[in-house]
């Protein structure tokens, strides 16, 4: 029957990017709301249409087969896998091996109208590297995305938060752990999804130095100051004290404890502490771009700033995070001028 062919193409799609408990119960519900109602299949390109969608996804399949031993995470191949089935929705589910440099345009330009240029150029860039793929693996003879070029977001003044902001974030925190979680974010810089990753072990408590996850599947080192390490270790007893046993650095509450704190509970933890003290559009990257512009503020090379905060690219650090903002063109007028 078409319905059971559709159910089970919908379920291999989906493979890509759940678990098999998820594929379970999404099972279990495409049958349950598919259960009265009948679907009738079109005989005049009924072929065409079940080869292609066949080529595709063994395309899909292979394709983010690559990424994930590349190292990719999770959320990126989500990403990819976003973007890719919104630009096959778009060309109504045709062979992705026969698109041209214009469709992509095309689909680009609409894009446009319901997302920010960063997103569509986002959206350029995940096309371009499966084109890339495919290219390389000859499936197509040249990839039709190279010749379309970076879409620019416009250069607006970036908000950054100043040291009063900090100190208000620091003031408004409530409990021991949102007081370890705001000073290890300010003395540190990590990323929210490098949290989750932070184990006591792993913890040098001499030196305020321990080891995270960070994009690329990569380990490496970042470093707390002291009074994130005074905050922290009055944390971890508070927590022993209450019986929570975990060797994550942020665990759950509650029962199981050896669950790390997921990157949702982080952000609203952040975002509650930014709204007593009335600190607008608070979240860790915003944290973590403190970090770095205090660095380079106060002279730290961007070698250095580079390292701390993880990138592989120094053109990345330089670009967006060693900017002097207005409060230094400020300050050098007052002090020298």
């Amino acid at each position: 029957m078409m319905k059971d062919r559709l159910i089970n193409e919908i379920l291999t799609t989906m493979s890509i990017s759940l678990n098999k408990e998820q594929i379970s119960q999404l099972a279990v519900t495409l049958s349950e709301t598919f259960k009265n109602i009948d679907i009738v299949e079109n005989e005049t390109n009924k072929n065409d249409v079940l080869v292609l969608s066949q080529e595709n996804y063994v395309l899909l399949k292979r394709f983010f087969v690559n990424k994930k031993l590349d190292g990719l995470s999770q959320s990126s191949i989500n990403a990819y896998n976003f973007c890719i089935k919104k630009f096959l929705n778009f060309i109504d589910y045709r062979n992705l091996c026969k698109v041209d440099t214009n469709l992509i345009r095309l689909f680009l330009y609409n894009c446009k109208n319901t997302c920010s240029k960063t997103t569509v150029d986002n959206y350029r860039r995940y096309l371009n590297s499966f084109y890339q793929w495919l290219d390389n693996e000859g499936y197509v003879d040249k990839n039709p995305c190279k010749k379309i070029a970076r879409i620019k977001e416009p250069e607006r003044h970036k908000r950054y938060f100043s040291e009063l902001e900090i100190e208000k974030l620091r003031d408004s925190c409530k409990t021991k752990k949102e007081m370890a979680l705001i000073d290890l974010l300010i003395s540190s810089g990590v990323r929210i999804g490098e949290i989750p990753t932070i184990k006591i072990s792993k913890i040098n408590w001499e030196n305020g130095c321990f080891s995270v996850i960070g994009k690329g599947d990569k380990e490496r080192y970042c470093y707390m100051n002291v009074r994130a390490k005074k905050h922290i270790q009055e944390y971890l007893e508070e927590r022993m004290d209450n019986g929570i046993i975990s060797d994550y650095l942020f665990c759950h509450s509650r029962k199981p404890y050896d669950l790390p704190l997921s990157k949702s509970s982080i952000n609203k933890t952040i975002k509650n502490i930014g709204k007593r003290c009335g600190v607008e559009d608070i979240h860790v990257h915003g944290i973590r771009t403190y970090f770095a512009t205090n660095l380079s503020d106060k002279g730290v090379r961007p070698e250095t700033i580079q390292l701390l905060m993880g990138h592989g690219s120094y053109s990345t650090t330089v670009r967006y995070y060693c900017k002097p903002n207005n409060n230094n063109a400020q300050y050098v007028v007052s002090k020298f001028c």
